[in-house]
């Protein structure tokens, strides 16, 4: 139900990919990361595809995945300071805030 390629199933895999990525840091469960790489996956083509409200929403998700990846805290540190930069650009001030709460 979440990997329809509609425009308005974008915030619904976005807060998937979230809740699962929360649950995997939370569970230790490979299934949950498992699960958030695919609605980030459906970001990514949706991003590839021209969709300009992809961006925003794929770049906390990458921010997400790079915590569980590097262990470098400033490069953790830039990437949401370069996500938070660029959702304030681009005007998505509910997405700015998420960023700034992680």
């Amino acid at each position: 139900a979440y990997t329809k390629h509609t425009y308005l199933s974008l915030p619904c895999n976005f807060y998937a990919g979230m809740l699962s990525y929360r649950l995997y840091r939370s569970t230790g469960r490979k299934f949950y990361l498992q699960r958030a790489r695919k609605f980030k996956k459906f970001l990514v083509k949706e991003h590839s595809y021209g969709n300009p409200n992809a961006a925003p929403h794929l770049k906390i998700l990458e921010v997400e995945e790079l915590s569980f990846k590097s262990e470098i805290a400033s490069d953790i540190l830039n990437a949401c300071t370069n996500t938070i930069r660029i959702q304030s650009i681009e005007g998505f001030s509910y997405l700015e805030a998420l960023a700034n709460e992680q």
